[in-house]
Formats: C-alpha cells, sequence, structure tokens
C-alpha cells in the first residue's frame, strides 16, 4: 500500500490519474482550496460557490478512488488569494487528518500556483 499527497491541482489531474492507473493500490489525495472557494472548514461547500473545475474534477477523480479535498498548505494562518480568504492548514495537520498506514508519504507532489518561493 502507498500513500500519494497532491497538493495543488488547478483542475489539471493527468498525474494523479496516472499514478492511480499504475499503482491500484495507492491511497491519493488530492489537495486544493482554489477551485472550491470554500473555506477548508466548510464541508458544506456546493457549485454554487465553486468555479468551473472543482466539482467536475472532484467527480472524475472520486471514480477512479481518488479523493479531492478543499485543504490550503500552509502556517495554520488565514491567507488571501483571488479575492477569497482561506484558512491554510499546516503539513503536521494534514498528516494527521490523511495518515499513511505505513507511516511513510511515498509520493509528495507539490504545484501550488502563485506559491513558488
Amino acid at each position: 500500500h502507498c500513500m500519494v499527497y497532491s497538493l495543488g491541482c488547478n483542475g489539471e489531474i493527468d498525474f494523479e490519474q496516472a499514478m492511480k492507473a499504475s499503482n491500484r493500490n495507492c491511497t491519493i489525495i488530492v489537495m486544493d482550496p482554489t477551485g472550491a472557494q470554500c473555506n477548508p472548514q466548510n464541508k458544506s461547500c456546493t457549485a454554487a460557490v465553486a468555479k468551473g473545475w472543482w466539482f467536475p474534477t472532484r467527480d472524475k477523480l472520486t471514480r477512479i478512488g481518488v479523493r479531492l479535498e478543499p485543504i490550503a498548505l500552509g502556517t495554520g494562518k488565514d491567507t488571501h488569494l483571488e479575492g477569497q480568504t482561506f484558512k491554510t492548514t499546516t503539513f503536521s495537520e494534514i498528516v494527521d487528518m490523511f495518515p499513511p498506514a505505513n507511516g511513510v508519504i511515498d509520493v509528495l507532489k507539490i504545484d501550488i500556483d502563485r506559491g513558488e518561493w
């Protein structure tokens, strides 16, 4: 069993689809709040408040057994992006939310638009 954390997708899921196709036993969690325009703690996010890509992408990923979560990586404080305010989640909190079964994160993909340092 393997664990894949994919931070940022902006609706582009070729990597995640290829990972799942070649590693059916992997748990893959994709985290990107920007398309949902939801606070990560708002589990009642609906299509009415989401951008065009979020819900169709979530549905495609769900069909192949991959989760898309509206989670923003950060310091745990609020951040502002595209006119939205997001509460960020620390990496440690993410690991606590989605613990790897064997204690190992096998693949960590980070592609966070406008998050380059």
